[in-house]
C-alpha cells in the first residue's frame, strides 16, 4: 500500500488539445497497475470554467486486490489559468483515503503576493512564486501543447510540498502501443533525471488525439512499477 500515492500523480497524465485558446473539455478513463497486475481505475475530467480558467480534476480508486480491500481512494483538483505561454497553476488539493487513514495536502498560488502556499497535514512551508508554475497534476497538459508546437525537449518549474523544482522532459521517437482503447502510433517522453536517480517515468502521447497520453510507466528504486492504460476517452 505504500505506493498508492503514485497512484495519483500518474492519474494526472490526461488530455490536452494543444491550442492556443487553451485545451478542450474531456472525460477520460485509465486502468491502473501495479508490477503488471490491475489495481484501480482512474477517471479525469477536465472542464472550463471561466474566459481564461479550467479546472482538472481526477478520482483514482482500487478496484482490486489489497487497494479494493482497503478502499483506497483518491481525488486530485488543479485550478489553473491559461495564457500565450500556457498554463499555469493558481490552486491545487489532494486527498487520499485507505483503509482509516486520510491524508490532504494542498498548494495555493499569489502572484500578487509572490509566494506560494504549500500545506501538508500540520506543516506549511512559503515558496517564492515563479511565473508559470505547475503543480503535477497539470505537467501533461503544458506537455501536451508543447509537443505539438513541435518541442522535443522541455522543462518546466513544479511546485511541490517544500519546493518549486525544475522538471525536464525529452521526447525520443514514435512507438506503437497497445492499450484497452487500441493499438496507437504515439511519441514517447522521457523524464530526465540525475545519473543515478533509479528512478524513471515515461509517457505515450498520441499526436493524432492532441497528445493525449495513452499509457505511463513510473518505475521506483525497488523495482515497483505504477503504469496506466488508456480505456476511453469522450470529448
Amino acid at each position: 500500500m505504500v505506493r498508492l500515492a503514485l497512484l495519483l500523480g500518474l492519474a494526472a497524465l490526461a488530455p490536452a488539445a494543444a491550442q492556443a485558446s487553451g485545451p478542450a473539455p474531456y472525460e477520460a478513463r485509465y486502468e491502473v497497475l501495479r508490477n503488471g497486475s490491475v489495481l484501480g481505475e482512474a477517471q479525469v475530467t477536465l472542464r472550463q470554467t471561466g474566459s481564461d480558467t479550467w479546472e482538472l480534476s481526477s478520482h483514482t480508486r482500487g478496484t482490486q486486490g489489497l487497494a479494493a480491500v482497503a478502499g483506497a481512494d483518491i481525488t486530485e483538483r488543479s485550478t489553473f489559468r491559461w495564457s500565450g505561454r500556457g498554463p499555469e497553476t493558481t490552486g491545487y488539493r489532494y486527498t487520499q483515503k485507505v483503509a482509516f487513514n486520510s491524508r490532504e495536502r494542498s498548494l495555493e498560488v499569489d502572484p500578487a503576493a509572490g509566494r506560494i502556499v504549500s500545506r501538508d497535514r500540520r506543516d506549511e512551508h512559503v515558496l517564492p512564486y515563479t511565473q508559470g508554475v505547475l503543480d503535477r497534476q497539470i505537467v501533461p497538459v503544458a506537455l501536451a501543447r508543447d509537443l505539438a508546437a513541435g518541442r522535443q525537449e522541455v522543462e518546466y518549474p513544479v511546485a511541490d510540498r517544500r519546493e518549486v523544482e525544475t522538471q525536464r522532459f525529452r521526447a525520443t521517437g514514435s512507438e506503437r502501443v497497445e492499450v484497452p482503447a487500441g493499438s496507437v502510433d504515439a511519441t514517447r517522453v522521457e523524464r530526465v533525471r540525475d545519473p543515478g536517480a533509479g528512478r524513471s517515468t515515461t509517457i505515450w502521447l498520441d499526436p493524432a488525439r492532441d497528445y493525449l497520453p495513452v499509457r505511463s510507466v513510473q518505475r521506483e528504486r525497488d523495482g515497483e512499477t505504477i503504469e496506466m492504460r488508456l480505456v476511453g476517452v469522450e470529448r
